[in-house]
């Protein structure tokens, strides 16, 4: 039900391309079994159910190669197969977008950066995929895109904040939507690497 309800929304070629569970990118299954009375089971000892649970929360990630790392999707189903809209749902695009939209192609995406005359090579190489809410999604992300990132890695930098100071990658690059192949942005931008924040004493 879970492998449907991503199929669905991202298409089958993506899907078996670029879709993996968790226990296939970080070897533990972090899939929960949510029964009543806010008791919590493991998907792992699903054989040990005994009751109707009232959902199961299941994640993916969707990444640009198993061992790269990616976003992650994020859902819960009833027993039903139906969507949770209660709880958090992230990666998943909304039907309608789908509909019109073809499968991320990585060699093709590389084509057109290249023809924008942007240029890297191993040591500087930079891409990511990263999910982004619209300004006003809701709670079926029918705004969201993911957005992927090409370019060449040309530095650091970072900002202080209140208690944490917060890292970011300077990247000479491209930004597609990478479901439709729109250009959302190219030039030199910040993307985020991390955050530190410090100890406070009482």
């Amino acid at each position: 039900m879970a492998d449907s309800v991503v199929i669905s929304r991202l298409g089958k070629r993506v899907f078996d391309k670029y879709v993996y569970s968790e226990e296939q990118v970080h070897h533990d299954l972090s899939d929960y079994i949510y029964l009543s009375g806010d008791s919590i089971m493991a998907w792992s000892d699903r054989h040990l159910v005994s009751t109707r649970p009232q959902y199961c929360y299941f994640e993916y990630e969707i990444c640009l190669d198993k061992w790269e790392g990616g976003t992650t999707i994020r859902f819960a189903l009833d027993p039903s197969g139906l969507l949770v809209v209660e709880e958090p749902i992230n990666g998943l695009l909304s039907v309608p977008a789908v509909q019109s939209t073809s499968a991320m192609n990585l060699k093709e995406f590389e084509q057109v950066a290249l023809a924008q005359g942007f240029r890297w090579d191993r040591s500087d190489r930079y891409r990511s995929l990263a999910w982004r809410e619209g300004e006003n999604s809701d709670s079926l992300h029918t705004n969201a895109i993911y957005v992927l990132t090409l370019g060449r890695y040309v530095g650091e930098g970072f900002e202080e904040g209140t208690g944490c100071t917060y890292l970011y990658d300077i990247i000479e690059g491209i930004r597609f939507d990478a479901f439709t192949g729109q250009i959302i942005t190219k030039g030199v931008f910040q993307e985020p690497s991390g955050i530190v924040c410090r100890a406070t004493s009482l």
